[in-house]
C-alpha cells in the first residue's frame, strides 16, 4: 500500500460517486466496500478496501474505518461522519463527489496552464546551453585558426559559452536542485502550502490564488448546506478546504460578523468574500431557500473565471517564450556567422 499518501481527487470523486449509487441502491456499507474489492481495481486500491472490511468486522464505523487507511482526507472523512450521524450518507457520499470533479477541474486547469510554459523554457534553456556549450567553443577555435580576434557582442556571446562550458557541471547540479525544488512544491503537503503562499503573495498569480479559494469556498458551501449543516458549521468546516491566508481572513471576519448578530448575507458582504453579482446572488439564494444551489452556481462561475484567467495567462506566456527564443538563437548565431562570414569575404 502507498505510505502517507492520500488519494488523488479523480479516485475520491469515483469512490463517493460508486458508494452513493451502491447505497442508494439499499445495499449496505459492509456489501458496498466488498463489491468494490472484488472489482477490477489496482492491487493499491485492493489493499484499501480490504482494510476498511477489516475495520468494519471489527465493529468499528465506516467514518473511522476509512480514517485507518490514512489515504483519504480528513475533510471528506468528517462529512462522511457527517452523514452517517444523520441518515444521509448517500446524499454526502454525492455530493462530495461532485466536489472533488470540482476540485480535480481546478487541478487540471493549473496543470495545463503551468506545464506548456514550463516545457517551453525547458528547450529555450536545452537549445541556448546547446549553442553555448557544444557550439560557440567550435566557433571559438575556428577563429583562432583563422588567426582571427572578435569584439564587441561577437567576443562577449564567445566569452560566456567558455565560461558556461568550464561551469557546466555547476550548472546542471544547479537544474538538478531547483528541479527537486519543484518536485517538492508539487508533491510534498509542506511544498504545496508553502506554494500556495507563494502564489497568493506574487502579483501575477495573486488574483488567481484568490480566485481559486473563492471557489474552494462557494463549493464547501455547498457541499455542506445541502449535507444540512447549518451556515455557522458551514462556514467553519469549509475555511479546512482554504490555503490563501487573504481568504481565511476574510471567512474569520464573516464569523466574527455573525457572532455579532450580522445575518449571513451581509457577514458575506462586509467580509468582502463574494462581490457584486455574487453577493447579489447569495442574497436571493437565502431568500427563496436556495442557498446550496446559489453556492454551488457560484462556484462554477468562479471556476469559469478561472479557466479564461488561465487561457488568458497563457495566451500571453506562450507567444512571448517562443519570441524570446527565436531572437536569443537568433542573436547568438549571427554573433559568430556574422564575423565567420566577414573573415571568409577577405581570403
Amino acid at each position: 500500500m502507498r505510505k502517507n499518501k492520500e488519494l488523488t481527487y479523480l479516485e475520491l470523486n469515483v469512490f463517493c460517486e460508486q458508494m452513493s449509487m451502491i447505497l442508494k441502491s439499499g445495499i449496505s456499507v459492509y456489501e458496498g466496500i466488498l463489491i468494490l474489492r472484488d472489482e477490477n481495481v489496482s492491487d493499491f486500491e485492493r489493499d484499501v478496501f480490504t482494510k476498511i472490511l477489516e475495520e468494519l468486522d471489527l465493529g468499528i464505523g465506516f467514518p473511522d474505518a476509512l480514517a485507518s487507511t490514512k489515504v483519504f482526507p480528513e475533510y471528506m472523512i468528517t462529512m462522511v461522519n457527517i452523514g452517517d450521524m444523520s441518515g444521509r450518507l448517500d446524499d454526502v457520499l454525492q455530493q462530495l463527489s461532485h466536489f472533488y470533479t470540482r476540485e480535480e477541474k481546478i487541478k487540471q486547469a493549473i496543470k495545463h496552464a503551468v506545464f506548456y510554459p514550463a516545457t517551453m523554457v525547458a528547450i529555450m534553456v536545452l537549445v541556448i546551453g546547446v549553442l553555448m556549450i557544444k557550439v560557440i567553443p567550435i566557433f571559438s577555435s575556428v577563429f583562432v585558426q583563422l588567426g582571427s580576434e572578435l569584439a564587441g557582442f561577437s567576443k562577449t556571446v564567445m566569452d560566456m559559452g567558455i565560461l558556461l562550458t568550464r561551469y557546466s557541471g555547476s550548472i546542471l547540479g544547479v537544474i538538478v536542485l531547483f528541479s527537486l525544488v519543484m518536485l517538492w512544491l508539487f508533491k510534498s503537503k509542506s511544498g504545496a502550502k508553502y506554494g500556495a503562499k507563494l502564489k497568493a503573495s506574487f502579483f501575477l498569480t495573486r488574483k488567481l490564488s484568490e480566485q481559486i479559494a473563492t471557489a474552494r469556498f462557494a463549493g464547501g458551501m455547498s457541499l455542506m448546506l445541502a449535507s444540512g449543516l447549518d451556515t455557522d458549521k458551514s462556514i467553519e468546516m469549509a475555511e479546512m478546504l482554504i490555503d490563501n491566508d487573504g481568504m481565511c481572513k476574510k471567512v474569520t471576519r464573516c464569523r466574527t460578523y455573525m457572532a455579532e448578530g450580522v445575518s449571513f448575507a451581509d457577514a458575506i458582504a462586509q467580509s468582502e468574500i463574494f462581490r457584486g453579482i455574487y453577493g447579489r446572488m447569495l442574497a436571493v439564494g437565502i431568500k427563496t431557500g436556495a442557498t446550496d444551489e446559489v453556492m454551488n452556481n457560484i462556484s462554477q462561475r468562479y471556476e469559469e473565471e478561472i479557466d479564461s484567467r488561465l487561457s488568458s495567462i497563457v495566451g500571453i506566456i506562450e507567444p512571448s517564450l517562443v519570441a524570446f527564443l527565436s531572437i536569443v538563437v537568433g542573436m547568438v548565431l549571427l554573433s559568430v556567422m556574422l564575423p565567420l562570414m566577414g573573415i571568409m569575404s577577405t581570403i
